[in-house]
């Protein structure tokens, strides 16, 4: 299909934008200007949308939004790659649609690889476990990528319009085996000359084993990541690493040995960033420690880093923790306190005084939390340092078209990948993504029916 040239809608966004560039809003007037931008580009996302990818969306849609539907899928995804043995993977296949039936929103080469596997299975069971292992890989790369060289390189390549901040899936680190393995594999992204952007969960760093030494692993192999990008920066391939810290125990010591490499004069033009998860309450202080530092930083050296700034990810794992434990829960107990906060630290991150030396950048598809942010960046002439990124997915694959509109190369793709013999890993990523988009709460789950005028807006 070739590309639309023209659009009203973009026309309309582009006036919106112009009308509030450096002249500042009341909060009224804020309001209304970035409630008519949301509007707009939610118009210009449906005005972007293939038939195709509309039909393929809603398919999906029609599947995840029933009990039914949604426990096949996750079901498959969890079981299908779990054992290495043919007949238990094959076993397990067939008691999940056996227990929960075929839904009638599924499609029909979905019920054709059922009915296959049903009859099939004697003559030819290991074509079949591949058959079925291949439909979820297949359905899954709308979301990630393989980590394997040639994978990565193409997709890195058919994406360089917008730069991809990229995050390895690897094994839970519960011995120095491991955590060596998983810093050698980092280690080896930081050298490919098409990767830019990493982003590093520290505890793919640290042994969950030993507590008591965890965070002098966590320092020693940082300064060895640290130290690799900077000698790729003296080569001409300049990275940028992101910090993502999961669990809310360790963010204030992980912010302590991020300030204690950084203050290092080798590291003094290195350019990095730290992840802060809006669910914890803590976290707009600790903006405020990190944007206090970056500004110290910035006046003895002239280098910034980046603040990137999500609601969160790992909410079901925090209240695990916290149950079994019986601690008090580590996170916000509602989504509006979370979206409070949110806004909150895109407010004090956006201050003239602070944004220089702590660029953003601000994870969202939220299409009302981009268009306050857009007014916030244009009233304040913010463009070389606010950045905003979005996941990779079918369901945001609209909005992603239409923020390359609007904002071009101030935008980021984020792509988890993972080696093909791992692809077991991902699960839990993947479970996680259904979560988002089934969970009524979340902006991505009305995807399908939210548009200006109808009842969900």
């Amino acid at each position: 299909m070739e590309e639309k040239t023209y659009s009203h809608y973009l026309d309309q966004i582009r006036d919106l934008l112009t009308s509030v560039k450096s002249a500042p809003l009341d909060l009224d007037n804020k309001y209304q200007k970035s409630t008519r931008l949301a509007e707009l580009i939610s118009l210009l996302a449906t005005e972007e949308q293939t038939p195709t990818e509309k039909k393929s969306l809603n398919n999906l849609l029609k599947i995840l939004n029933t009990l039914q539907g949604r426990a096949i899928v996750s079901n498959l995804i969890d079981q299908s790659f779990r054992s290495k043995s043919l007949n238990k993977t094959l076993d397990q296949i067939l008691h999940i649609f056996t227990l929960y039936g075929l839904p009638d929103g599924f499609p029909k080469s979905l019920k054709f690889r059922f009915l296959a596997l049903k009859t099939l299975r004697p003559t030819f069971p290991k074509f079949l476990k591949t058959f079925t292992q291949r439909a979820i890989i297949k359905e899954s790369l709308n979301i990630l990528n393989f980590a394997d060289p040639l994978a990565l390189k193409k997709y890195l390549n058919e994406n360089k319009k917008n730069d991809s901040i990229i995050s390895l899936i690897q094994k839970p680190s519960f011995g120095k085996e491991t955590i060596n393995s998983n810093l050698k594999n980092i280690l080896s992204l930081i050298e490919k000359p098409y990767v830019k952007n990493i982003c590093i969960n520290i505890l793919d760093l640290i042994s969950k084993n030993c507590a008591c030494i965890a965070y002098d692993q966590l320092e020693e192999n940082l300064i060895k990541i640290y130290q690799k990008t900077l000698d790729q920066s003296k080569s001409k391939k300049e990275k940028q690493i992101f910090i993502n810290v999961e669990n809310h125990k360790d963010l204030e010591a992980t912010i302590d040995i991020f300030e204690k490499i950084l203050s290092r004069e080798e590291f003094s033009k290195l350019k990095v960033g730290f992840s802060l998860d809006a669910y914890f309450p803590e976290s707009f202080e600790m903006q405020k420690r990190l944007t206090n530092f970056a500004k110290k930083r910035y006046e003895k050296y002239g280098s910034s880093i980046s603040i990137r700034i999500l609601k969160g990810y790992s909410l079901n794992e925090e209240h695990i923790t916290s149950s079994k434990n019986n601690w008090p829960s580590a996170t916000f107990t509602s989504k509006i306190e979370t979206d409070a906060n949110f806004k909150k630290m895109i407010l004090f991150g956006s201050k003239l005084e602070n944004i220089k030396a702590a660029n953003l950048l601000i994870v969202t598809s939220n299409i009302f939390d981009i268009s306050f942010s857009l007014i916030l960046i244009k009233e304040n002439s913010l463009e070389p340092y606010i950045f905003f990124e979005i996941a990779r997915a079918r369901s945001t694959k609209a909005i992603q078209k239409a923020l390359d509109k609007i904002i071009g190369k101030n935008l980021k793709l984020f792509c988890p990948i993972v080696f093909k013999k791992d692809f077991h890993l991902a699960s839990n990523f993947l479970l996680g993504k259904i979560n988002d988009v089934t969970n009524s709460e979340n902006f991505s789950s009305r995807l399908d029916t939210l548009f200006p005028g109808s009842k969900s807006w």
